[in-house]
């Protein structure tokens, strides 16, 4: 049988889908899978990921032409079945999904197809989490359901010589109720460098414009902006800790088995947290707590639940997290993994 699943988002959407596609090659052993991503760069942790045949990239972004070209691709696959992420606009997937052609489609946002002989799936409460309610689609389907954590495929080979007694600083974010002080980082991979660690800084392009070589500690690891995705996965695999904040790469480093602790703020880490049983989450419980979630983060201006956040706090549960210390388990979900979706 022939799948196709629509991911076509960010980096950290594209790292909590993969847990399907060994659910799909557990059931199928001749499973012909196609994946679809916004971003050529996302292709690369698929090139040598057997369970992937295909990859298309639509981007919005492009020419017609390319946009046409692409679908045409698609179609010429002929799939039997095509899977949406959850979280993509529900007018522009139902389009999107007739363009596609698969012979049976599955997804939260596809009600408007049902008269169509498509299928949709749901977002039941006891699935919260986004990996959660990727396997509820694939429940929706009616095939067989095998959960399991997000895995990406990386190589071994990393830019720069990393020790497995590395503690990795993700630095960056997108939003600035994302971000925390960089102040705050640097007092964390100080602690850890009087442990014995090696401190890797992780960030793209825009972190490598807004801090200077010389703003951090000559003796530390500095890959701001010098690694492609693909890399930064292979660096975060040889760390035995990564921090950072709810972004793309604290995906990755879960996706790839390594602890991560990750802090949280606006968004609700039921929902959003790095979905692994090594994964740490921080946060300040506050009365305007998840403003994201309940969309009226607009109303929020000084961001007080990722500013008072306090260093000594992390380096705490990096310091349990590291030792596995039963004063830091690791986030609990609301629903078991190993429960499957009905």
């Amino acid at each position: 049988m022939k799948y196709l699943l629509e991911i076509h988002h960010g980096i950290g959407d594209v790292a909590q889908f993969t847990g399907l596609l060994d659910s799909i090659s557990a059931y199928d052993k001749d499973a012909e899978i196609g994946v679809i991503l916004n971003k050529r760069a996302y292709g690369a942790f698929f090139e040598r990921d057997e369970r992937v045949r295909h990859t298309y990239v639509i981007d919005l972004r492009g020419t017609k032409r390319d946009l046409l070209k692409n679908v045409l691709a698609i179609r010429a696959g002929h799939y039997d079945y095509m899977f949406c992420s959850p979280i993509s606009n529900a007018r522009d997937e139902t389009v999107f999904v007739l363009l596609c052609g698969a012979k049976r489609a599955y997804g939260e946002q596809l009600r408007l197809l049902s008269r169509f002989s498509q299928r949709y799936g749901w977002r039941p409460a006891e699935f919260p989490h986004i990996v959660q309610r990727n396997f509820a689609v694939l429940a929706s389907s009616g095939l067989p359901v095998s959960p399991c954590y997000p895995r990406l495929i990386c190589p071994d080979s990393t830019p720069a010589e990393i020790s497995p007694r590395s503690v990795g600083l993700c630095v960056g974010a997108s939003k600035p109720q994302k971000t925390w002080a960089i102040e705050h980082y640097i007092e964390v991979g100080r602690h850890f460098e009087t442990l014995g660690y090696q401190i890797v800084l992780l960030g793209g392009a825009a972190e490598a414009e807004r801090y200077a070589p010389d703003f951090f500690p000559a003796s530390w690891t500095n890959l701001l902006g010098k690694t492609s995705l693909l890399e930064t996965a292979s660096v975060c695999r040889k760390c035995a800790l990564v921090i950072g904040c709810d972004t793309g790469v604290m995906h990755i480093a879960a996706a790839v088995n390594v602890k991560t602790v990750c802090v949280f703020s606006y968004t609700n880490p039921q929902m959003h947290a790095p979905f692994s049983d090594k994964s740490y989450v921080y946060c300040l419980s506050m009365p305007c707590q998840y403003c994201y979630d309940n969309r009226t983060a607009a109303n929020c201006t000084d961001y007080a639940c990722i500013k008072n956040v306090e260093a000594k706090d992390i380096i705490s549960l990096s310091e349990a997290a590291l030792r596995g210390s039963e004063d830091a388990e690791p986030f609990r979900f609301k629903a078991s993994l190993d429960a499957s979706p009905r």
